[in-house]
């Protein structure tokens, strides 16, 4: 990965996650960042409206700051299902993956 590229995303203040993909024996490697509330509020909205895969390229899309959005689009032409395992990867970073304990008080 470029590190003029990542220092400039961190001058940004910009949270970064590095992402390996791996799929068809091709490697992909991104870097991400948990999306906004704004951003995660309009995902939401639109899975209301049964649009899943639109709302998770959306998501992808919105998150994803290398490479370039022509970039990445070409690298997942092809394999549009990599959108919805990307986002689940992203909404982890947000804190889907968090547990949480809950007595009955």
């Amino acid at each position: 990965m470029d590190e003029h590229v990542i220092n400039k995303l961190k001058q940004e203040n910009v949270k970064l996650y590095q992402v390996e993909v791996t799929h068809d024996e091709q490697d992909f490697e991104l870097l991400v960042s948990p999306p906004s509330k704004t951003v995660y509020d309009a995902v939401k909205k639109l899975l209301g409206d049964g649009a899943e895969s639109k709302a998770n390229e959306m998501l992808v899309y919105s998150c994803v700051k290398h490479p370039d959005k022509l970039v990445f689009a070409e690298m997942f032409k092809d394999h549009p299902i990599l959108f919805d395992k990307l986002s689940n990867k992203i909404l982890e970073l947000a804190g889907s993956s968090a547990e949480f304990k809950c007595k009955k008080l």
